[in-house]
């Protein structure tokens, strides 16, 4: 069965749930949305993969949320997704949203080591503010002919949510992220959600031989009106995580990666070159923006 479209549409307040099985249809077309405003859930979860016939610049240009899964693997290894890569309205990247979204995205090689079709050249994120838990894990991974990529508003990251994003891009030379914030997101709240309040807890251990046994008691009250304790509700202290970045960069060469100055404090430790993945001796990770 074969499926062919000049450009894939969705309408306005649409969002992406096609379920177009890629083992079965040949997709052709200009990968274009131009009214897609949120991807949900899986929406484009590998959707065009592998698809020689996806051809051309993917268009986003109001594409403001991406949720769970909702653009993972979408363009792997697609040879003629080519350019220059536009997302001027995304804010949000959830879990795993753009997970290998452009993976392989290198353009097509031939037996020669030449390349007559490029892949994709750069990438913008100009009003991107967060990516969760693997949000761009891989996203952009040996895309070698990727040379520029900005986030001048993130701030939030999750739990290696960038980690081997642009592994092996070898013509990236310079990344910048001027908005990332550890700060604190403000005092727990105070709310009402257990029967039940501990009041003490003992622990103690005692040697059996060749075994020790430890034996913990704790003391609980209950109110006798059968209401509820105030008690406080923890909160997610800090915008960013330390390992957001693991082998974010791995094998690329002769790349500068610039941090806020103030992170220096908090991460000069744990965001060093080999974190990052950069081995090479002309590679620097500063904190200086």
């Amino acid at each position: 069965m074969t499926n062919r479209i000049e450009t894939i549409y969705l309408s306005d307040g649409d969002i992406a749930t096609m379920n177009i099985p890629t083992d079965e249809v040949t997709i052709y077309g200009e990968p274009s949305f131009p009214q897609l405003a949120t991807i949900c859930s899986h929406g484009l979860y590998y959707e065009f993969s592998k698809q020689e016939g996806v051809r051309g610049t993917p268009e986003f240009p109001r594409l403001v949320r991406i949720e769970t899964s909702g653009m993972r693997g979408t363009f792997w290894d697609c040879p003629y997704v080519k350019g220059d890569v536009e997302f001027p309205k995304l804010t949000l990247v959830g879990d795993r949203g753009m997970y290998q979204t452009f993976l392989e995205c290198h353009g097509k090689r031939v037996a020669t080591s030449t390349k007559p079709d490029p892949g994709i050249s750069s990438c913008s994120f100009p009003l991107l503010q967060k990516v969760g838990n693997f949000g761009m894990f891989q996203c952009f991974a040996e895309c070698d002919d990727l040379e520029t990529v900005t986030f001048p508003r993130l701030e939030q990251l999750g739990r290696e949510a960038m980690s081997m994003c642009f592994m092996y891009c070898g013509k990236l030379k310079r990344v910048d992220f001027p908005a990332l914030l550890r700060r604190d997101l403000g005092n727990p709240s105070i709310t009402t959600s257990t029967y039940v309040q501990t009041v003490s807890e003992n622990v103690s251990t005692q040697t059996d031989g060749d075994f020790l046994i430890t034996t913990i008691e704790t003391t609980y009250r209950y109110r006798t009106d059968g209401g509820k304790f105030n008690i406080q509700k923890e909160t997610n202290r800090y915008t960013i995580g330390d390992l957001c970045f693991h082998n974010a960069f791995r094998g690329c060469k002769k790349l500068e990666v610039h941090f806020p100055e103030a992170l220096e404090p908090a991460f000069i430790d744990v965001w060093t070159k080999e974190h990052l993945g950069l081995y090479d001796t002309e590679s620097k990770v500063v904190f200086d923006l």
